[in-house]
């Protein structure tokens, strides 16, 4: 979690006395804390901040330090969970006296945007939406984070309603974000990315691309949409933003060229090439249960397939 340790560098050394009634109970607290502070990264430290909290669950810093020795401390789901969890009670406020993370502050905007891209993953639908909202409410000009809150469908709508206005604010959205790209340039659209903005946020480096704008799978289960005016948007949003993606290999372009414009072009007898791409080319697969039985009664005499299995 790239930006957390220098986020403690705007924490105030001192903790409220909120929880307790007396100078004894105020000085072992406040020892307790110092001990937390200075323990090295691990399990004491977790140990410590877990024993602060027992004697002030409203402490804002020990939930941050907490938040920050889970995420990094490479336990697995289970401790990333926690740290998030840690992070949203910062993030939100209203169970701690005080924040360690500042409004209107590029910390709090890269934290807010971790957590609501991190449910987004897990398909929270309400918590993304919430969080992503938070960080662009930080930084309302950022067109990465613009892009994933106009993205965001819910995965999972409970009525029909929730459906319809979920691609309701998906189009409204998506819209500005087309106008404010078409705005940008007189060629051509084109969305600016922040990178440094975004590259504190954890595993924006990996895939900006994947990061920023949000998987359209979900866009199938909503029937009463115009599916093919919704994925317009999306490619219009994402060649704005990534116009490295209206890539057209030269071999394509020389042979364009070499063939001009003419529409005689002489046909070629041969069966048609299908490539089949995919990560889940396996039994279990529900990818495979849903495709196997058109990709298997594909005639082999018009078709050569190929398939390519991503391990």
């Amino acid at each position: 979690f790239l930006v957390i340790n220098s986020t403690f560098d705007i924490f105030p050394h001192h903790s409220s006395a909120h929880a307790y009634d007396n100078e004894n109970n105020r000085t072992n607290l406040h020892n307790l804390i110092n001990m937390a502070r200075q323990a090295p990264p691990g399990q004491h430290g977790v140990d410590l901040w877990n024993r602060v909290l027992s004697i002030d669950p409203r402490n804002g810093e020990a939930h941050f330090r907490l938040a920050a020795l889970y995420l990094q401390g490479g336990g697995g789901d289970a401790d990333v969970e926690k740290g998030v969890s840690h992070l949203e009670i910062v993030l939100d406020g209203s169970q701690i006296n005080s924040s360690p993370i500042p409004r209107r502050s590029p910390q709090r905007f890269v934290m807010a945007n971790f957590v609501g891209r991190y449910r987004a993953q897990l398909m929270e639908y309400t918590a993304a939406k919430k969080y992503l909202e938070m960080s662009l409410a930080e930084k309302p000009t950022d067109t990465c984070t613009g892009a994933m809150v106009a993205s965001l469908l819910d995965t999972y709508p409970r009525s029909i309603a929730a459906a319809d206005e979920s691609l309701r604010q998906y189009n409204e959205r998506m819209d500005a974000l087309i106008d404010r790209a078409v705005q940008n340039s007189s060629t051509k659209p084109f969305l600016p990315i922040d990178y440094a903005a975004m590259m504190p946020v954890a595993n924006f480096a990996n895939d900006p691309y994947v990061h920023c704008v949000m998987s359209m799978f979900y866009l199938s289960f909503y029937y009463r949409g115009d599916v093919a005016a919704a994925m317009g948007k999306h490619f219009q949003v994402s060649t704005a933003m990534f116009p490295e993606l209206l890539y057209m290999s030269p071999n394509v372009t020389r042979r364009k060229l070499a063939q001009g414009n003419s529409v005689d072009k002489p046909c070629v007898k041969r069966k048609l090439r299908l490539g089949v791409a995919s990560g889940f080319l396996t039994e279990p697969s529900s990818v495979t249960a849903d495709f196997k039985g058109v990709l298997s009664e594909l005639d082999r005499d018009v078709f050569e397939i190929t398939y390519i299995f991503f391990a």
